[in-house]
Formats: structure tokens, sequence, C-alpha cells
């Protein structure tokens, strides 16, 4: 596909990343992942092994990254890179605390990475593929620098409506932020087969696509599932009045409703596995 991205969509898209960083550097773990049976289906699907060489793409603070070290140990090699010093940071922070030090940190654009040809044992993006300007030319750009048999996965949100926590706090922070802005392109690469359509057109075979689909029933009060919507909002929701925020939780509940299930919120989650295998 031809996409036409102008200068300004992507410094837009840069700034929006820098000014979410200092929320995410707050919110990431203090060392592994406490939540790791994502990263693990990456792991597994990329056919990544002790002694790889692994290149992970918007690494942000650290994952799929941190648990890609562990898993390629000290004959390993992680490359992790991301478009905001700030969130390497964090992931370079974590990687110590946890005792790795064979990750490499590198601000790159994934559209355009700063390596040779065919130097990777695979290539891993979770989460971070809708956020790309060029989704097509980010592609790319990971086929180019696969060793050939070697694999590309990137895990991507399915459909708004099969993820819970999104679904229902979206309208409402849209409805209590006076500037909402563009909608968010997290879900939109979503939909069955439209990843593959960029894997097969940057020339990848064996192209798949796999399912991971969760059901989480979450204690009321625990209002942890709204953890990555407040990450991605600090500046507005700090901006707030009390009265402002008041009125902001109360809507949150309110449209949480429906998910409730006595003392239990029954919260679903939809992601996709996407995996292509660079020819020869």
């Amino acid at each position: 596909m031809n996409r036409t991205v102008t200068a300004e969509q992507r410094a837009a898209n840069r700034a929006r990343w820098q000014r979410r960083a200092a929320s995410w550097d707050r919110n990431a773990p203090d060392g592994a992942s406490v939540a790791d049976d994502l990263n693990q289906a990456m792991i597994e699907a990329a056919g990544i092994a002790p002694g790889h060489t692994v290149l992970d793409t918007a690494a942000g603070t650290g994952e799929p990254a941190i648990s890609i070290a562990l898993r390629v140990g000290d004959r390993g090699r992680v490359v992790a890179t991301d478009l905001t010093p700030k969130m390497l940071g964090a992931a370079r922070r974590r990687g110590l605390v946890v005792g790795l030090a064979h990750i490499r940190f590198a601000v790159a654009d994934m559209e355009s990475l700063p390596f040779g040809e065919a130097g990777f044992d695979a290539v891993t993006c979770r989460c971070g593929l809708m956020h790309v300007p060029d989704p097509d030319a980010a592609a790319a750009e990971a086929q180019r620098v696969l060793k050939p048999g070697a694999r590309a996965v990137y895990l991507v949100w399915g459909p708004t409506e099969d993820n819970t926590a999104f679904f229902v706090t979206e309208p409402v922070l849209r409805e209590h932020f006076t500037n909402g802005g563009p909608p968010s392109p997290r879900h939109s690469l979503g939909a069955p087969g439209t990843v593959s359509a960029i894997l097969t057109g940057a020339g990848f075979a064996h192209v798949e696509e796999r399912e991971i689909s969760e059901t989480r029933r979450v204690p009321v009060g625990e209002m942890n599932w709204l953890a990555r919507i407040v990450r991605n909002n600090a500046e507005r929701l700090s901006a707030m009045s009390t009265d402002e925020r008041a009125s902001l939780d109360e809507a949150i509940r309110i449209a949480a409703e429906p998910y409730r299930d006595g003392d239990v919120y029954v919260i679903r989650s939809h992601a996709r596995l996407c995996i292509g295998t660079k020819p020869g």
C-alpha cells in the first residue's frame, strides 16, 4: 500500500510520545515484567532461543525487550529501539535491576532503521506498529534487517469493542477533555488480515495471525485495568480541577457498570499476534 505521510505527521507522532514518556516511565515495572504472558507468546512465535541476536522495535519502557534478554541469555544480544530517549531510559533502568548487561539501547525510527541487512535472528514489536505513520515502511525495514529464515512478530490490539478497558473509557475521556485531538490509532490494525497484508507486501513469507483473547475478573475498587489509559493522559488529568476529576471518575464508574458482576468487573481483552518469515 502506498501511504502519503507528511513531515508534520511524523513530527506530531514523535511529540506525542515524548509527552507521554514521563508517565510511562513512572508506571513501568521496576525490573522484569509483571504481566509477561504476551511477551512470552511473542518470544515463542518468533522462535527466540538462547544465543540469538534480537531487535525489539518501539520498545518503550522495555516490553518485551527485558523478557527477550532473559531468554537469549548472556550469549545473546538484544537491541531495543524507540523514538523517545526517556522511554529507553526506563528500559535501561529495568535492565540494570534484573542484571542484564547484554541489551543495547538506540533511539531509532522503525521506518528507517540504522542497521545493516540480515543481522538479526528475530524482530519484535509489541503494540507499536499501529502508531507508526507508515507501517508498510516499518515492516519492510524489519524484513531487510532479518537474517534469511528469521521471523518478525508484531502484537497489535484487536477491535476497540473487544477490549473493555478502552471501549469503556475512551468515549468518557474524549467527552471530558476540552481538546480530545484525533482518535487514537491503537485499534487501526485490529481487523483480521490487516497486518498480514502489510507483511505480505513487505516480502514476508509464511504469514500467520493468531488470536489472543482473555477475560479477567477484576475486583471492584481495583481499577488497575485503567492504568494504561491513565498513563496516556497524564498531562490532561493533572490539569483537571478536583471537581473535574471527580466528575470524570464518576462517569467512568457509570460507564463500567454494565461490565460489573457482583463484586468484580468482567474485563475482556483481544490482541492479534502477527508473524512473518523472511524468505531464504
